[in-house]
């Protein structure tokens, strides 16, 4: 399976000026669009009658929703309270079998860069005394972009010096 290289890469103007957006700018060197509106870049990708048109364009964009979401669960199951913590959307290796081939409608690949806001919600959630089981794998594979996010540092970083909590990195890719 290869890789594609990410060729193109599209910055909401929400989050120009965050130093993890500039710090992946710095690192892909690709050619770069600014926008005023990831929703209308989602939209376009998602009419557009070839996906693969979108194969390695990447989007920078702010989280507009919680990034901490409570599993649904699976119906007449009983839930494992697992939470997910969505830093980004889409991914690149295009496992037949995979529920993201389905489920994403979208072909880009989406990092969220608003990471002040991230860590402000898991700090409120977390305040609560219960314990947490946090994962990032539902919505890409965690880990297959982390060579050009670093996101992972930052997170192991913060959960370390959580005592209620704990965060899963779960990836497919051996490229990690």
């Amino acid at each position: 399976m290869t890789r594609p290289f990410i060729h193109k890469l599209w910055v909401e103007k929400s989050v120009k000026s965050f130093s993890f957006t500039q710090s992946i700018i710095d690192r892909l060197q690709v050619s770069t669009e600014y926008i005023d509106d990831a929703e209308a870049l989602w939209r376009q990708a998602q009419n557009s009658v070839q996906a693969r048109d979108w194969q390695g364009h990447a989007l920078l964009a702010r989280q507009r929703g919680p990034f901490l979401r409570l599993c649904p669960g699976t119906q007449k199951h009983i839930c494992c309270l697992y939470y997910n913590l969505d830093v980004a959307a889409g991914c690149d290796l295009g496992c037949s079998y995979c529920i993201l081939q389905g489920y994403l409608n979208s072909p880009l690949l989406t990092f969220y860069c608003n990471l002040d806001d991230l860590f402000k919600e898991l700090e409120q959630k977390l305040a609560s005394p219960r314990f947490f089981r946090i994962g990032t794998g539902e919505l890409t594979d965690s880990l297959t972009f982390d060579h050009i996010t670093h996101q992972s540092s930052h997170l192991v970083t913060y959960f370390a010096r959580k005592s209620n909590a704990i965060i899963e990195l779960k990836s497919k890719n051996i490229h990690i």
